[in-house]
C-alpha cells in the first residue's frame, strides 16, 4: 500500500504563536524517492478544545479499502497503521473474509473480462436523437446547435446515421439552462423535425444501513461550552435571534420584465413594450428602432452597429414574427406590419446568443409579437428543447480574517472560531511546496492539521499532525 502513497511534512516558522498572529506554513509532497510532487490537496486547522479529529477514517482508508469492499468497515483507518502488527493481521483477515469480492480471477486469467456499464465521466454530455419526416425516420446529418442561456458557451454537432447527436468537453455550474435545436443541412425542416434528449442516468447507490450512536452529554462537558460559545459568536455577528415584528400588509402589483416570452431565445438584448409602441404613437414600425441604441436606420436599410461595418442589404438583421422566421428587416417589410398590431419588439445582437439561429442570425435578429399571437395558445417547435443539466457546485470561499492591521488586531469583536483555516483546493507545483497562510484566534490552546489529496500521478496524500501548533 505504500506505493500508493505521498509523504507529506508540514512545517511552521515557530511552535508558539499569540492570539490573531499570522502563521506561516510549508508543506513539502514527495514521492518515495524523495522527489517533489505535484498536486492539489485539502487542509484544515482545527481548535483541540473544540473539535475532535476522526481517526477512523480518512482518504487512504476511503479509497484503498472501503471503496473495494462490501459492508460496513469499522474504523478502516485501524488497518493503516504502520508498524502495527496486530492491524497487519487484522487487515489480512478482513481481506480473506470480505475482500476481492468482485474479481473472478479464473475468469482473469482466461482473459474473460468485464467492464463498467457506465464509462467515466470526464465532462458534462449532453445526447439524443432527431427524427425527421412523416414517418419519423432518423434524421441522419443533420446540423444540432447547443448554447447556453446567457450566451457564453455555442457549440454544434452533426447527427449520425441513426439520427445520434452528442455533445462533449464542456463544464458549466450548476442550473445552466442550454437551448438545443436541430435543422436540416440547408438550415431549415423545423416543422418536420423533431428533437430528442436522453434522461440523464445514474448509478445506483448501495450503502450500508446502521443506526447512529447516542452519547449522553455530561453538563461540565466541552460540548456545552463549545455550544455556548458558538451562541455567544452568532450574538456578536447577527444580534439576537428572535425578532418580534408588527404585522404589515404590502400591495403591489405584481409586473412581469416581458408580456412576452418566445421559444427561440430566453431573453432579448433590448425591447419595446406595448406600452412604448402605444407612447409612440406613429405608424412607421421603423421608426421605432431609433430608440434602441445601435441600429440605425437609413432609408430601407437597417443594421446593428456592433456587428456590421457597412451599410449593404446583406446585413440585416433576421426578422422573426410570433417566432417564425420570415426574411430579413429591412424598412420596407417592417412597415408593411401595422403598428397596432404589434405588442412587442426585441433585438438580439449578442454573438453568443445570435449563435443559435445559424449564419442566418449573424447580422442580429429582430423578433416581433403580435397582439393576435398572444390570443391564441403557442406550442413550442419540436426541434427546439430546453434542459437544464446538473452541473458542479460553485466553490464558497471559506471565510478567514486577517488580522494584518493594528486596527483589527484591537478589534473588541471576539475571535471564537473552531475551525481556523480550510482550504479544499491548494495546489503544490512542480517543486512540491505549498505556503497557506492563516491568523490564529482569541482563544489559547492547540491547533491540530489534517492535509489530504491526490498527486497528478495518483499518489495518495494524507497528514495527520495533532496538536502541532500552539497559542498562548
Amino acid at each position: 500500500m505504500n506505493d500508493d502513497q505521498g509523504f507529506v511534512t508540514f512545517q511552521t516558522q515557530k511552535d508558539v504563536y499569540k492570539k490573531r498572529e499570522q502563521v506561516k506554513t510549508e508543506i513539502r509532497l514527495k514521492d518515495g524517492n524523495r522527489q517533489p510532487l505535484k498536486g492539489s490537496f485539502s487542509i484544515s486547522v482545527t481548535n483541540d478544545k473544540e473539535v475532535v479529529i476522526d481517526t477512523t477514517s480518512g482518504i487512504l482508508s476511503g479509497i484503498l479499502l472501503c471503496s473495494e469492499l462490501r459492508g460496513q468497515i469499522n474504523n478502516p483507518e485501524y488497518y493503516f497503521q504502520k508498524g502495527n502488527k496486530d492491524a497487519e493481521f487484522a487487515a489480512d483477515l478482513l481481506m480473506r473474509t470480505n475482500g476481492w469480492t468482485r474479481y473472478a480471477m479464473p475468469d482473469v486469467i482466461k482473459g474473460k473480462l468485464t467492464y463498467p456499464q457506465i464509462p467515466f465521466e470526464q465532462s458534462q454530455e449532453i445526447s439524443g436523437t432527431v427524427k425527421s419526416g412523416l414517418l419519423s425516420k432518423n434524421g441522419q446529418n443533420f446540423k444540432v446547435t447547443l448554447v447556453s442561456e446567457d450566451g457564453k458557451f455555442f457549440d454544434t454537432a452533426e447527427t449520425d446515421k441513426n439520427g445520434r447527436y452528442t455533445f462533449r468537453n464542456f463544464e458549466f455550474p450548476d442550473s445552466t439552462k442550454y437551448f438545443i435545436q436541430a435543422l436540416n443541412k440547408k438550415e431549415e425542416g423545423k416543422y418536420m423535425t423533431e428533437l430528442y434528449i436522453d434522461s440523464i442516468t445514474y448509478p445506483n447507490i448501495k450503502t450500508a444501513r446502521f443506526e447512529p450512536v447516542f452519547h449522553e452529554v455530561k453538563k461540565d462537558s466541552a460540548f456545552r461550552v463549545y455550544v455556548a460559545k458558538a451562541d455567544l459568536y452568532y450574538t456578536y455577528e447577527n444580534g439576537k435571534r428572535i425578532i418580534n415584528l408588527p404585522e404589515i400588509e404590502v400591495n403591489a402589483v405584481y409586473k412581469k420584465k416581458y408580456e412576452y416570452k418566445s421559444y427561440l431565445y430566453s431573453e432579448p438584448d433590448n425591447s419595446i413594450s406595448t406600452e412604448e409602441i402605444e407612447r409612440f404613437g406613429g405608424t412607421n414600425v421603423a421608426n421605432l428602432l431609433y430608440t434602441v441604441p445601435g441600429i440605425i436606420v437609413d432609408d430601407n436599410a437597417i443594421r446593428i452597429t456592433s456587428l456590421t461595418t457597412k451599410m449593404s442589404e446583406n446585413t440585416s438583421p433576421l426578422l422573426i414574427i410570433d417566432d417564425v422566421v420570415r426574411g430579413y428587416a429591412t424598412g420596407g417589410t417592417l412597415n408593411l406590419i401595422n403598428i397596432k398590431s404589434i405588442g412587442q419588439i426585441d433585438i438580439i445582437k449578442q454573438p453568443g446568443r445570435l449563435a443559435f439561429f445559424g449564419m442566418k442570425g449573424m447580422f442580429g435578429v429582430i423578433s416581433i409579437h403580435t397582439k393576435k399571437g398572444k390570443s391564441h395558445t403557442t406550442y413550442p417547435a419540436l426541434n427546439i428543447k430546453s434542459i437544464i443539466p446538473l452541473g458542479y457546485q460553485m466553490p464558497v470561499e471559506f471565510y478567514s480574517p486577517k488580522y494584518d492591521t493594528q486596527e483589527r488586531i484591537d478589534d473588541p469583536k471576539p475571535d471564537f472560531r473552531t475551525t481556523i483555516f480550510w482550504r479544499p483546493n491548494v495546489m503544490a507545483e512542480y517543486d512540491g511546496i505549498a505556503k497557506p497562510v492563516f491568523y490564529t484566534a482569541d482563544d489559547p490552546g492547540t491547533y491540530s492539521v489534517i492535509i489530504e489529496g491526490v498527486s497528478d500521478n495518483g499518489k495518495l496524500i494524507h497528514y495527520r499532525g495533532n496538536a502541532v501548533i500552539t497559542v498562548k
